[in-house]
This record gives structure tokens, C-alpha cells and sequence, in this order.
């Protein structure tokens, strides 16, 4: 399987990329600018250069899948990024015959227009994204993590369409979750909450 991985230089991508080549899948690291591909070029992946203020159908051709976890920066433009960039993607996805596609969103999305400045606009624009890949035709997962740590992972979970708490997860334990996703075929169509845990993350993906 060849796979995209959106925002493959960030510290989640990253950490994805390394999973699945660990795991033998052929990777495209796609990413904004040439000199961050070094490094995951080094790691085996393949790399594409593309802005998603623009165009980037060509980053997709011969992929299976895509994994979008490109973020935007507090001083960028969250539309830019998690919504417009978002849809770019989805639309040249179906255009292709892609299938699966695996959004990282946010615990959070559901109520950002209660929450202050500066998260509402990343958190709506996330949710414009959600509600676009939810309107498409692929075989979505939309994951949608707690507070992002780099601690180690700990492989263990809790997971809700809508968790009635909020709490963090490991980056190391999202990029598990979105490997065994993919690889194992689960969570079509179907969007959920995560957070760190007591359940161990296989059982938990099993519930979905």
C-alpha cells in the first residue's frame, strides 16, 4: 500500500511515517517545504513538496490512501489549512479513485464556538473539514484527539463517538491508533474521540 501522509514534517506525521514504514508500508511524506523531507527521506520515505493553499492533486498520484494531520500555526490561517487545504485534498482524492482517507481533528470541534480565542477558529475550521469528509464519498476515520503530549505512548485508551470528558493522549499513541486504522481496515466511516486510558489500544479500535 502507498500511502500520503499530510503534514509528514509536523510531530505527529512524523511519528506516523515512521510507524507504517516500520510496519512495511511505502510512504509519501508530503511537506511545504524541500528542506524538511531530509530527514524523512532518511527515514525511507518518499517525499513530495506541496502548499495546500494550492493545488496539490499531483501529490496524490498512485496512492491508496491519504492521512491528513497538517496543522497550522497560532500566527497562520486555520482555514487555509484545516479547512480549504482539507477539502483540496478530499475533492482530488475522489477525483483519483482514492478510498480511504484518515482525518486528524480535535477533541473539541463539537462546542468551538464556546471556547475563547485563539482555539475557536482552528476548532471551527476543523469541524467545516469533519463535515466535508463526512459529505464525501471516500471511506473516512475521522480521529478526533484529547490535549497532544510527547510523552511516550502507553497503548492504552479511551474512545467515544463523544467522550463525556476531555484529558491528553501521546502523539506516539494517535500515530498507533491511525497505523493500525489504516493497516487493519477499520472505523469506515465513522468518527470518534480518543484520550489516554485503561483500555489497551486494540481493544479499544475493536469497539468501533
Amino acid at each position: 500500500m502507498s500511502v500520503l501522509v499530510v503534514g509528514a514534517s509536523g510531530k505527529t506525521g512524523g511519528r506516523v511515517v515512521a510507524q507504517l514504514l516500520a510496519r512495511g508500508t511505502e510512504v509519501r511524506a508530503m511537506v511545504r517545504r524541500r528542506e524538511a523531507a531530509a530527514t524523512l527521506e532518511g527515514l525511507g520515505a518518499q517525499s513530495v513538496v506541496a502548499d495546500l493553499s494550492y493545488d496539490v492533486s499531483y501529490a496524490l498520484g498512485g496512492c491508496e490512501a491519504v492521512i491528513f494531520t497538517a496543522g497550522a500555526e497560532l500566527a497562520g490561517d486555520p482555514e487555509a489549512v484545516h479547512y480549504r487545504g482539507a477539502v483540496r485534498l478530499i475533492e482530488a482524492a475522489e477525483l483519483q479513485g482514492i478510498d480511504r482517507f484518515i482525518l486528524v481533528s480535535s477533541l473539541g470541534t463539537s462546542y468551538a464556538e464556546r471556547l475563547p480565542e485563539p482555539l475557536r477558529p482552528y476548532l471551527e475550521a476543523k469541524r467545516k473539514a469533519e463535515a466535508a469528509l463526512g459529505a464525501s464519498t471516500l471511506a473516512y476515520t475521522i480521529v478526533k484527539p484529547g490535549n497532544l503530549t510527547d510523552d511516550a505512548g502507553t497503548g492504552r485508551l479511551e474512545l467515544a463517538a463523544t467522550l463525556e470528558r476531555v484529558g491528553t493522549i501521546p502523539r506516539d499513541d494517535v500515530a498507533a491508533i491511525i497505523t493500525e486504522l489504516l493497516l487493519r481496515d477499520l472505523g469506515l466511516r465513522k468518527s470518534f474521540e480518543v484520550v489516554s486510558g485503561d483500555i489497551p489500544l486494540a481493544d479499544a479500535l475493536a469497539t468501533l
